[in-house]
């Protein structure tokens, strides 16, 4: 209020004060107008007996001096014989104008108009000479204006003086008038010393406080309990009004659409996510329709439900939901993709399985040639087994480890029974395996750790060469336990890299196949480094060999 009030009063000052400097700047017009009036009519009547007593030559001299007038010479017949300002062969003929005219009928004449040749508003006077030619004198309202704008300095400093002062005064009144107001003690209405004028005022507005006060206090526990339900919620959750624009939307929305909530408040929904879908489930919800939709939001999906807020059969708002569906979404994908693959890898064993005991069911083998054919049977039994086997341990680390303890695991001595184990196996393919390392104590469980160091021994001497090297190696600092496993076997290529990690991939089918692999071992190790927060490497060159290393984070105490 007071600066409404002091703005009032300069205003009104300023108002003033433009009105009486455009009132004055009116009459200077008018008698700056009427002064230079006159001076072109006494120039012109002083100029013509100058002219009728000296001759026309004195016009020469005029036309090398500066002169704010306009110096004419008419002939009778109207074609223009000097001028001061212009070419007169360009000027065309003059005998039509009003001051010409009037100068040849009554020996002088005036007028004013638009200027043709200066394009301005012109005063002009004629007077007739003694040979009967005419002497026209004329001047643009310009030169008026100029005038007036040369007292235009000592009106801005007029103003400026009028302006301090109305400051000074109004600002001087606005804090006698609002101070009182502004010392009024709202807390206690009652207790003031104020004009007897705001009396009934302050009493209702003590009363007023009691009730708002009360208001506010229920209005402010609901609202906190609201925010604090919605703004926790894990799901997206948008409250709109009828005509769909943005009323409330909580902190999981933002973090869906990376946007600052707050930025969308009052605004159409459609400016959130620009989808068919969305736009579908609105319209049927403005309908007064639910709606349902999925939506992709990057590399995720998620689930709108869509309901309309009926009074009485008449829309209020819509609620929308947003769920991550992502999970959902990609545990079908890998669940289709998994029975097929299962499907797949287990039919070619079986197949083999079934055709070499169908043939040593129809008698057709030589009796020498049934061991070979058990043998094979018996090998793709194995093959099959081991398969069943590692998607058990797939479907087991997917389900979670509900029953699996933790303990205090040394990575080392498993690394070293590992090794043992395979050396067997090693030597068939004159394989070395080299065990480095120290005793390094992690939190884990047990079997999964064997699990990932007994996959990874497998595969590089799967795909080692012959007199070919497998390093193990253990190494601990503060914060991790790191396991390396190097072989000096075929390698991987870059392309094949990012993907030897998925279930059932293969990176050389014939090749794995004829080392008896199932395609899950790096899937086994990839998951169960998962369940213990460690994260896998993989570098490999074709030709040279492979190294995987998974670093196991060390149990904090």
């Amino acid at each position: 209020m007071r600066q409404k009030i002091f703005r009032n009063m300069v205003l009104l000052a300023v108002l003033s004060v433009l009105i009486m400097a455009v009132l004055i700047t009116f009459v200077q017009y008018e008698q700056f107008y009427r002064e230079m009036r006159l001076a072109v009519k006494n120039s012109a009547i002083s100029l013509s007996d100058l002219v009728n007593s000296q001759g026309t030559e004195l016009l020469d001299l005029i036309q090398k001096s500066p002169d704010a007038n306009r110096i004419t010479l008419v002939d009778t017949d109207g074609t223009v014989l000097f001028d001061n300002k212009s070419d007169p062969a360009k000027m065309e003929n003059h005998l039509d104008r009003p001051e010409i005219q009037a100068a040849i009928k009554n020996g002088r004449g005036e007028s004013q108009r638009l200027s043709e040749t200066l394009s301005e508003i012109t005063y002009y006077y004629a007077v007739k000479l003694d040979d009967g030619n005419i002497l026209r004198i004329s001047r643009t309202r310009q030169s008026v204006w100029a005038a007036v704008f040369s007292t235009i300095p000592y009106f801005i400093l007029i103003i400026g003086i009028i302006l301090i002062m109305a400051i000074f005064l109004a600002r001087k009144l606005t804090k006698n008038i609002i101070d009182p107001l502004n010392n009024l003690n709202l807390d206690d209405p009652l207790s003031n010393e104020h004009y007897d004028e705001l009396s009934p005022l302050i009493s209702r507005i003590y009363n007023q406080q009691q009730e708002i006060q009360s208001y506010v206090r229920e209005v402010r526990e609901k609202q906190e309990e609201f925010n604090s339900v919605v703004n926790n919620m894990r799901e997206g959750l948008i409250i709109l009004n009828a005509n769909a624009n943005i009323m409330t939307i909580n902190r999981s929305v933002g973090e869906i659409f990376d946007i600052e909530p707050e930025n969308y408040i009052g605004k159409k929904i459609y400016t959130l996510h620009r989808s068919s879908a969305l736009q579908s489930v609105i319209e049927k919800a403005m309908k007064g329709f639910s709606g349902e939709e999925v939506i992709e939001v990057g590399k995720r999906h998620f689930q709108l439900f869509a309901d309309p807020v009926k009074d009485e059969n008449q829309l209020k708002g819509i609620v929308l939901l947003i769920l991550d569906v992502t999970e959902k979404k990609e545990a079908e994908s890998n669940r289709r993709e998994f029975t097929a693959n299962v499907s797949h890898e287990l039919k070619t064993p079986l197949t083999s399985i079934r055709g070499y005991a169908e043939i040593i069911r129809d008698g057709i083998v030589k009796p020498e040639d049934i061991p070979e054919f058990s043998d094979r049977i018996y090998k793709e039994a194995d093959r099959m087994l081991e398969m069943v086997n590692d998607i058990m341990s797939l479907s087991h680390l997917d389900e979670g480890l509900s029953e699996e303890k933790y303990e205090e695991t040394d990575l080392f001595k498993i690394v070293t029974e590992v090794a043992e184990k395979f050396k067997p196996m090693a030597a068939k393919k004159n394989i070395q395996i080299l065990t480095e390392g120290e005793t390094s104590i992690i939190w884990g469980v047990p079997r999964l750790i064997y699990e990932i160091v007994y996959n990874l021994v497998d595969n590089a001497i799967k795909y080692n060469r012959e007199r070919g090297t497998v390093r193990l190696s253990v190494k601990m600092d503060r914060q991790f336990a790191t396991l390396r496993v190097s072989d000096t076997g075929i390698g991987i290529s870059k392309e094949d890299q990012a993907r030897v990690f998925e279930r059932f991939y293969r990176v050389d089918q014939s090749h794995n196949r004829d080392s008896g692999g199932t395609g899950l071992g790096l899937s086994i190790v990839k998951h169960a480094a998962m369940v213990h927060r460690a994260k896998v490497e993989l570098s490999s060159q074709i030709n040279v060999g492979t190294t995987i290393t998974v670093s196991f984070p060390i149990r904090q105490s």
